[in-house]
């Protein structure tokens, strides 16, 4: 999608948690179980983090990225879902 003209909302990442009550299933990927670390690694989570450009803080949630990045290293939680935006402002659709 990115490839495409879409673009990460900085922010909106979503992550399942491991529970004692609700334990997340482990992941296998060519056989191999990888850690929660590994996988969300293999979405660019924390590294995207690394270097924010200057953005939008209409529409990116800043104040929620320290706790994305916590989350990502954390070990206990998996990406579940990342969002993506397109302004269409480009476009003339006289």
């Amino acid at each position: 999608m990115q490839k495409i003209g879409f673009k990460l909302r900085y922010g909106a990442e979503s992550f399942y948690v491991d529970r004692y009550w609700d334990p997340l299933p482990p992941v296998y990927i060519n056989g191999k179980q990888i850690d929660n670390v590994s996988y969300n690694k293999m979405f660019g989570l924390p590294q995207i983090y690394e270097n924010i450009p200057n953005l939008n803080k209409e529409i990116h949630l800043m104040d929620r990225v320290p706790e994305v990045i916590e989350l990502a290293k954390s070990g206990t939680a998996k990406l579940q879902y990342y969002q993506l935006l397109r302004s269409f402002d480009e476009y003339n659709l006289d």
